[in-house]
C-alpha cells in the first residue's frame, strides 16, 4: 500500500520536473534568439536535467504502482541523485545570491521524499522468510515423476 502511494507521489513529482523542463525549452528558444552564450548553456543544462529526472521518476513511479522490484531500485537511485543535486545547488547558491523560498521548500520536499522512500522501500516485509529455510520455503514442491 505504501509503495503504491509512493508511486502516486512519484507521478506528481515527476510531472513537476517535466513541466519545468518543457518551460526551459521555451526559455532556451528565447535565449538562442538573443544569442546569450552563458544563458544558453545554463538553460540547456537545466532543461536536460529536468527532462531526464522527470522521465526517470515517471518510469520508476509507474513501476512502483505495479509493485515491480526494478522500480524500487530505480526510484531509490534516481531520487538519491536528485536529492544530492538539490542539496548541492542550494548550498552553492547560498554562497552567492541565494535561492528563493520556493526552491528551498521544493528541496525540503525532495529530502522528505528521499528519507521516506529509503525507509519504506528498504524495510523487510514482516512475514518474509529468511535464510536458507526461507529460500527453500519459496521453492515450489517437487512433482513426483509419472
Amino acid at each position: 500500500m505504501l509503495v503504491r502511494m509512493l508511486g502516486i507521489f512519484g507521478v506528481i513529482l515527476s510531472s513537476g520536473y517535466l513541466l519545468q523542463g518543457v518551460s526551459f525549452v521555451f526559455t532556451l528558444r528565447e535565449v538562442l534568439l538573443r544569442r546569450e552564450s552563458y544563458a544558453v548553456v545554463y538553460s540547456f543544462v537545466v532543461m536536460s536535467l529536468d527532462l531526464v529526472f522527470g522521465v526517470s521518476l515517471a518510469i520508476a513511479a509507474v513501476g512502483l504502482l505495479f509493485l515491480q522490484g526494478w522500480a524500487k531500485k530505480m526510484w531509490l537511485l534516481t531520487l538519491s541523485v536528485v536529492a544530492v543535486l538539490h542539496l548541492l545547488i542550494a548550498v552553492l547558491s547560498q554562497l552567492g545570491q541565494g535561492v528563493g523560498t520556493f526552491y528551498l521548500v521544493w528541496t525540503w520536499m525532495v529530502m522528505l521524499a528521499f528519507a521516506l522512500s529509503w525507509w519504506i522501500l528498504t524495510k523487510r516485509p514482516q512475514n518474509a522468510p529468511s535464510g536458507a529455510n526461507g529460500q527453500a520455503a519459496l521453492l515450489p514442491p517437487s512433482v513426483p515423476p509419472q
